[in-house]
């Protein structure tokens, strides 16, 4: 497994380079990342908004076509 990959070393790598990414909390690339990532997660809410809006107008659209005309197929 890969977890069993993941030792000791591997996050202390992983935190100095974090450490030069970002070097503070308060920090100009702490705050870029974290708009950034409001931003992505933002993002995916209003696209699966979109979606279940999309899926509830092709309902209602195959609703008003099977009353318009009794043969399509749905």
């Amino acid at each position: 497994m890969l977890a069993d990959q993941v030792d000791a070393v591997f996050y202390q790598r992983l935190s100095r380079i974090l450490r030069i990414v970002i070097p503070s909390i308060r920090s100009k690339e702490a705050m870029l990342l974290v708009m950034h990532s409001s931003l992505l997660i933002f993002r995916t809410a209003i696209s699966l908004y979109v979606a279940a809006l999309d899926g509830k107008y092709v309902l209602v659209s195959m609703h008003l076509l099977q009353r318009i005309h009794p043969t399509f197929p749905g």
